[in-house]
């Protein structure tokens, strides 16, 4: 068997919150490994979907228990889903968090007219402290902090299971590693067993197990799934931000909500979108200027008939955006000039060129259950940022998730870090990993699978039907490819060859999505209602009797 790695803190992701998480646990004095499938900042916080990220703080001027608080608005939107605790280690610590990024080399912005309308958050109401994160121009100096700061981190490596003490608390990965991407073949390939003290997951959200997704694509709740083997629970699943993006010239681009106000929306031969579903044009202008103020669907606002019109083109075509000539002059807003900049510098679209628009899945406002020091339910096991569920309910004010990264980031660091000088490891203690691990020779590439059963039943309208005939194939395919593999003990994983390792690899992506996919479908099945960004057409109308977060765990799902 190989030699054991050993470690104070394992953080598994290397995102804005596993970052975050890492320097904050090395600044304590902890050792840190990190690992992550990809090369390091790899998160959502780093996409090229849109041209940066707002990042919002409480405004000194607001009184922070007041009617115009964010904390109260935080609350208002998630409608009784999150955790109020949560929510108020938010608000305390996120400027020190960003000012914590900043010093650590991220590159954060301020705008020159923060009091514009534009600058106002998704389903908030008042200008607040606007920050811009700059993901494609923060990798450099985040990279080089981590380095100076001796987090040792491990590229290429996915984790194949959390292992377990003889106490029965989490005390690290088994983790296998690439000298190539993970996603092709003839790499050379090995594992390798990291003990830790703490472990922590911040290995983003689940949207990108969507076929049309605005996310990474390795979110695909692989840590989820991990979490939930480990006896963790998931919290909120059911509610996942929904929004419009372009499908060409180039698909997956986030359609900026400041645009909506001055845009029109026809079918290819020229008829109103809004026409064409029979709402008079009146109607549809105020809808629009609705949406203005945010961007992902919700039905609490009467701009819920904007995105159900554009995900159900009656001619079976994508809609096609038309933008006012006005956005163009040079007095247009900051905001709104900044986004036609990216688009046309970084992306090469012509602002002025047709662009056809649909719904996709762009991010998860539930996720692993965690309490105010980022602590799961399971001893030994923290999570933090996307895959942490609790801080946000059913909507999410804008802004606030590459916040509550970095912020709970910085929490589970120092949670992390002092819990590894108080329960440290018997590192001769022999560690098991959580549930079987299994191997098959012949394994599907379930992603198109999972994709196809998630837009077709967890998009804009769910019903009954859909969502249960989504669960049941998830859980027939799941069945099937557990009884064609093969267990495989831990000294067999250190002795097997690539080609075995590639089949374990293979097998416990697969298993792993579509365990998560699985959890996302009994939290949309459990909740009979309608809330939120969860619309059930069978039952359209918000329950007061069902107004208490759903929680998911290994044990709600059947195979």
């Amino acid at each position: 068997m190989a030699e054991r790695l050993s470690c104070d803190v394992l953080v598994i992701g290397s995102g804005l919150a596993g970052i975050s998480c890492a320097l904050r646990a090395a600044s304590l004095g902890a050792s840190v490994r990190m690992v992550t499938d990809g090369f390091c900042c790899a998160g959502s916080s780093f996409s090229t979907s849109t041209w940066g990220l707002g990042m919002v703080c409480e405004s000194d001027a607001v009184d922070p228990r007041g009617p115009e608080s964010l904390f109260k608005v935080l609350c208002d939107v998630g409608m009784g889903m999150n955790d109020p605790k949560l929510a108020e280690t938010l608000i305390a610590r996120a400027p020190e968090a960003l000012a914590f990024l900043a010093t650590a080399g991220a590159r954060i912005i301020d705008p020159q007219n923060p009091g514009q309308r534009e600058f106002v958050a998704c389903f908030d109401h008042t200008v607040r402290t606007w920050h811009g994160f700059v993901g494609t121009a923060s990798r450099t100096g985040l990279r080089r902090a981590l380095d100076a700061a001796g987090v040792t981190i491990i590229e290429r490596a996915v984790p194949m299971s959390l292992l377990r003490d003889s106490r029965g608390f989490v005390a690290g990965a088994l983790v296998l590693e690439a000298d190539g991407p993970l996603s092709t073949l003839h790499k050379s390939l090995h594992m390798q067993e990291i003990a830790a003290q703490s472990t922590v997951m911040a290995t983003g959200g689940v949207a990108g197990l969507y076929g049309h997704h605005l996310c990474s694509s390795r979110c695909r709740g692989l840590g989820h799934a991990l979490a939930l083997d480990a006896g963790a629970s998931l919290v909120n699943m059911e509610f996942q931000q929904l929004m419009l993006g372009s499908v060409s010239p180039i698909p997956g681009i986030i359609f900026n909500e400041k645009l909506y106000r001055w845009t029109s929306f026809s079918t290819l031969d020229g008829l109103d979108a809004f026409q064409e579903h029979g709402i008079a044009e009146d109607t549809a202008r105020e809808v629009l200027e609705a949406h203005s103020w945010h961007g992902p669907y919700t039905t609490r606002l009467a701009s819920h008939l904007v995105d159900e019109t554009l995900d159900a083109p009656i001619s079976g075509s994508p809609y096609v955006a038309h933008y006012d000539e006005r956005i163009f002059a040079d007095d247009a807003p900051e905001f709104i000039q900044t986004y036609l900049k990216w688009l046309r510098d970084e992306r090469a679209v012509d602002p002025r060129a047709p662009m056809t628009v649909g719904m996709y899945a762009h991010s998860s406002n539930g996720g692993i259950v965690i309490d105010e020091q980022a602590h799961t339910d399971v001893e030994g096991l923290f999570a933090c940022g996307e895959c942490a569920g609790g801080v946000h309910g059913a909507d999410r004010i804008g802004g606030l998730a590459s916040v509550t990264a970095a912020t709970f980031g910085l929490v589970a660091g120092e949670a992390a870090a002092k819990r590894s000088g108080l329960r440290p490891i018997d590192y001769s203690d022999n560690l098991t990993p959580y549930g079987p691990l299994l191997c098959s020779l012949d394994c599907p590439d379930v992603s198109d699978v999972i994709g196809r059963a998630l837009d077709s039943s967890c998009m804009v309208n769910r019903d009954e039907r859909s969502l249960q005939h989504g669960y049941d194939s998830l859980t027939d395919l799941t069945e099937r490819l557990r009884s064609t593999a093969d267990p495989l003990t831990v000294p067999q994983l250190f002795t097997s060859t690539d080609g075995q390792l590639q089949a374990l690899f293979d097998t416990h992506q697969a298993l792993g999505q579509l365990q998560t996919a699985r959890a996302l479908l009994v939290a949309c099945l459990s909740r009979s209602e309608t809330r939120g960004p969860h619309h059930r057409s069978d039952y359209p109308c918000e329950d007061p009797t069902q107004n208490v977060p759903r929680r998911v765990s290994s044990t709600d799902l059947c195979a």
